[in-house]
């Protein structure tokens, strides 16, 4: 919780700037993901993530992004009929992360569009998991390390909309089993980002 508050402090600070190279705001939109590795598949876990950013502008097309933001994360799996119908759910996985992505962009002025890609850091708060009863199949890692690519479509000064994925590059979790086949060294978290962002300044 210390290093949550640090990192808001910072914010803070980053968004205290008079200078016109830094912009500052917040975002809000809708997560989906999954768990590379549970033998479960599909983007089945869907959530609510939103946080504050700060942007600074360098020379030319290129600027960099500093967020922290909520991202719940897990998956789902289903039984299903003999023609694929869901007909319950029989395992489900909620995480808790704040997520904290550092890009670095690049703007196509003519389509105000800009291009980003960077590392994530992801810290976990929480993890709760179920199958028919309360199980758990092991301890997530206690921070993720990710990489993130997305674009954003500046609308005007105030207002943008972001589409991002990340996925992460080292394990979360190892697989229950403790196996490791050849790339596929444990569990990986994977997701989808949709959301609206409001720019301060």
């Amino acid at each position: 919780m210390k290093k949550v508050i640090l990192l808001f402090s910072l914010l803070g600070l980053f968004n205290s700037s008079r200078a016109q190279d830094f912009e500052a705001g917040f975002q809000g939109g809708l997560i989906t993901s999954q768990i590379s590795g549970d033998a479960s598949g599909g983007y089945y876990r869907f959530g609510a993530t939103g946080g504050l950013f700060v942007k600074r502008h360098f020379r030319g097309p290129y600027s960099g992004e500093f967020a922290i933001t909520l991202a719940p994360k897990g998956s789902k799996r289903f039984v299903r009929d003999s023609k694929g119908r869901i007909i319950r759910e029989e395992y489900r996985l909620r995480l808790a992360y704040i997520e904290i992505p550092i890009l670095f962009q690049y703007t196509l002025d003519t389509l105000s569009i800009t291009l980003e890609i960077g590392p994530s850091i992801g810290i976990l708060l929480g993890q709760e998991e179920e199958e028919a009863i309360i199980v758990s199949y092991g301890d997530f890692n206690k921070t993720e390390t990710g990489i993130m690519v997305g674009a954003t479509k500046r609308f005007s000064d105030k207002f943008s909309f972001s589409i991002r994925g990340s996925h992460s590059v080292l394990t979360v979790r190892k697989h229950p089993s403790g196996g490791i086949w050849k790339l596929n060294r444990g569990q990986y978290n994977t997701a989808l980002m949709a959301f609206f962002k409001f720019h301060f300044n």
